[in-house]
């Protein structure tokens, strides 16, 4: 039986929701259509732990709850702007062509920038597709607490901006889709203590096992919420007495050059 990914229905729920607000901005009256069922060409690489289903919160009121995608609205194609903090991270490019590729099949004009890591870059990167007219942004924010200035002065202006995987920390932002990363952290954890061994670990012959907690990007709301599920799992085994953390680390931008 054939599986959806996860990630490319994550994809799929963004643009429904990006239609949507489309939709609410005003324009020509659409025609709905559905999404084209998914192609193996453009999928997305799956995060490891990839079995929670994602979680949409719509702050936007205005943007109706039928879920089709929508095409853009004649005379004049509707710009849609996506904004990426880097794409040295793999997912990133391999999502921002599957975005690119179902937004200009439904007649949508996609303007793409990617950050490299640069906070400053990035904001500016947004000022700039505002200027340019777009009428929605897709943000994958480097800083979901520096993003608030170009956000905010988007909204300002008129541009839905949905916050996508990672939350940006602003009420003007129409929707925030991501997975349940406080659960995928609890996963993490999990599947790394049944890979040691913990239910069997022999504290009396072999010491307390020694664990080591990475972190993410510190700027990345993502991070803090897999650390808080990690931690739900791993105190209790430090309180059993059963682990010791013997060093507990973040990593800028998620660069292992940072470890």
């Amino acid at each position: 039986m054939f599986k959806i990914p996860k990630r490319f229905m994550l994809i799929v729920s963004l643009l429904i929701i990006a239609a949507q607000l489309l939709v609410a901005c005003g324009g020509d009256t659409p025609t709905a259509t559905p999404i084209a069922a998914p192609t193996n060409t453009t999928a997305p690489v799956a995060a490891p732990t990839d079995t929670t289903a994602p979680v949409a919160q719509a702050t936007d009121t205005a943007a109706p709850a039928e879920a089709t995608a929508t095409t853009a609205p004649t005379g004049g194609k509707v710009k849609v702007g996506l904004s990426f903090s880097d794409f040295a991270t793999e997912r990133w490019k391999n999502e921002e062509q599957a975005m690119r590729k179902l937004l200009e099949g439904l007649g949508y004009e996609v303007l793409t920038q990617e950050a490299n890591h640069d906070v400053k870059l990035q904001n500016d990167q947004i000022d700039n597709m505002v200027s340019q007219g777009v009428k929605v942004l897709i943000i994958v924010a480097e800083d979901g607490d520096a993003a608030v200035t170009s956000v905010d002065k988007a909204a300002a202006a008129g541009v839905k901006v949905i916050s996508y995987d990672r939350l940006i920390k602003s009420p003007n932002v129409s929707a925030y889709l991501s997975f349940d990363n406080v659960e995928v952290g609890r996963q993490q954890a999990t599947g790394v203590m049944k890979a040691l061994g913990i239910d069997s670990w022999d504290v009396a012959a072999k010491g307390k096992a020694k664990v080591v907690k990475l972190g993410g990007s510190p700027t990345d709301n993502n991070a803090i919420l897999f650390r808080k599920g990690q931690d739900e799992v791993l105190d209790k085994l430090v309180s059993d007495g059963k682990i010791e953390i013997v060093a507990d680390q973040w990593v800028d931008n998620w660069d292992a050059a940072n470890l």
